[in-house]
Order: C-alpha cells, then structure tokens, then sequence
C-alpha cells in the first residue's frame, strides 16, 4: 500500500509541476503581448510630437548674402516646420556633380535636367539655406498652378548666376522635375 501512496503522490507532483509551467508560460506569453502593445504605443505618441532638441540644434547652412539672411522662412509655404532644403545625399552629391560638368560645357544634361546656361564649375554648389528653398517651392508651386501650401523637400542648385530646382515630387526619375530659375528666385526661366 506504501508503493501506490508514493505513485501517487509522484503523479500528483508531476502534475502539479506541469501545471506550474504552463501557468508560467502563459503568464510570460501575456507580459510579452502587454509589453509589445506598450511598446508601439510609445513608439506612435513618440512619432507624432516634435522632438525637442530639433529647436536647440538648428540646421546650419553655408553663410548667406544679408538680402537673403533677412528673408522670413515660411515666405508664402506652408509647412513651416517641413525642411524644404533636401539633405545632402548620394542624389544630391550625384546632381551637383552633373550641373558642374555641363556648367562646364563638358557635359550635356540630358534624362529630364533642363538646360543651363554655361557658368564656372567653381560656382555650383548645393543650396542648403531654407529660406531660399522655400522661395523657390513658391515659384515652383505658381508656375505648375500648384496650391501654395503645397510644401515638399526640392534640390537647390546654385550655377553662377542661376538655380537649377529639382523637384521629386512633380515627376520620376532620380532629380524629378527640375527647372532653371533667375537669380531671385522669382521666376522659372528654363524647363
């Protein structure tokens, strides 16, 4: 009688065991669920308010003529707090490089990149001021009949004494649209 009293106080420790690992894997697998759905919430409250270093630690660009410096940054765009200036990347790095050959009379723009008046190479260089990106969103927006609170990130170029915008948003292909515009940005004076 000894041995089945220990048989089944063995089985019932056995069960009990069990029932204890599976209490704790379930207990584990929801504080797994309730710590992810934490997680994404966090990550969508995060998401959708403005980091507050952005305002401590403002873009910086190359220094600008005082006519330029005075000029507001939301002259007529909306989207105020949009960059309108695109970041310096390979796109970037790959147009300017293009606009400096055919600056140059090296190189003749083609696949979608209107014609540039001949400059020196050494004038061409990336704007990267967002008051004067945002002056020509603004000339973009009125010369394609665009809503003027249409903002968007464009690349700026500088050739001599004229810009070249590249606009992503109104065509395909790796520079967009792009257009040659005056000297104050006002303007369209090549497609």
């Amino acid at each position: 009688m000894a041995d089945i009293n220990e048989m089944l106080a063995s089985i019932e420790a056995k069960i009990r065991a069990r029932a204890a690992r599976i209490a704790t894997a379930r207990a584990l697998g929801l504080s797994v669920a309730v710590h992810a759905a934490l997680f994404l919430l966090l990550i969508a409250a995060l998401s959708q308010s403005r980091r507050p270093w952005a305002r401590w630690f403002p873009p910086r660009g190359p220094d600008l003529p005082t006519q330029f410096a005075a000029m507001a940054g939301s002259q007529g765009v909306a989207g105020a707090e949009l960059r309108a200036c695109a970041r310096d990347d390979s796109t970037s790095r790959e147009l300017v490089d293009r606009v400096r050959r055919a600056a140059a009379g090296g190189e003749q723009l083609t696949s979608g990149v209107a014609e540039l008046p001949h400059a020196d190479s050494a004038q061409v260089w990336l704007v990267d001021a967002d008051p004067l990106c945002r002056r020509a969103v603004a000339t973009l927006n009125r010369a394609f009949g665009l809503p003027e609170n249409r903002a968007r990130s464009i690349y700026l170029v500088r050739a001599g004494n004229v810009y070249l915008a590249a606009d992503t948003s109104l065509a395909s292909g790796p520079f967009g649209r792009t257009v040659v515009m005056d000297s104050a940005l006002s303007r369209v004076v090549g497609w």
